[in-house]
């Protein structure tokens, strides 16, 4: 889960830095998901998302 955390951190600076929207983590105690907005994004979404900025960035 942390680590989950620390990607969203990662994205928002970027986002910020863009002027974009920034995610949210969202924890209901037996499930969790991201926000981006209003719009629900389930976190293996956000992870492929995560992996594509990093390699567009690396």
């Amino acid at each position: 889960m942390n680590d989950i955390r620390l990607k969203i951190e990662y994205i928002n600076t970027i986002h910020k830095a863009v002027g974009e929207e920034t995610f949210t983590y969202v924890d209901r105690g037996d499930f969790y998901f991201i926000k981006k907005g209003e719009e629900k994004i389930s976190v293996i979404d956000f992870i492929i998302y995560c992996d594509r900025v990093k390699r567009l960035l690396g």
